[in-house]
């Protein structure tokens, strides 16, 4: 069976494939051109009523994301902790931003 990206291979994960290089401009472009609408578009979240926790279920195995405002300015959760991935222990950081939530610039 051909070995797909992070497969083990005799105890150790193979490096993820690198996508080719028109797959990458592509990508960029339509970054490019989203970031162009998005301005257009852009409005305000009512985020008043955001609860202060919210369950977060990864690999089956919940966690508890908690309110919080960054730095950004931006609303939304973060969760930290530790699950069991095939019998390895693995941790988890991250965020979760509702986009629209940060106040518009003065």
């Amino acid at each position: 069976m051909p070995n797909k990206s992070g497969d083990r291979i005799g105890g150790e994960i193979s490096p993820p494939k690198l996508p080719k290089m028109e797959e990458t401009k592509m990508a960029q472009a339509k970054k490019k051109s989203s970031k162009d609408s998005k301005a257009e578009t852009s409005k305000a979240v009512d985020t008043s009523e955001m609860s202060e926790m919210i369950p977060v279920v990864i690999a089956g195995q919940s966690l508890t994301g908690i309110f919080r405002e960054f730095k950004s300015g931006s609303k939304g959760y973060n969760v930290n902790g530790k699950i069991i991935i095939d019998g390895l222990k693995c941790q988890v950081s991250a965020n979760i931003v509702v986009v629209g939530s940060k106040p518009a610039a003065k």
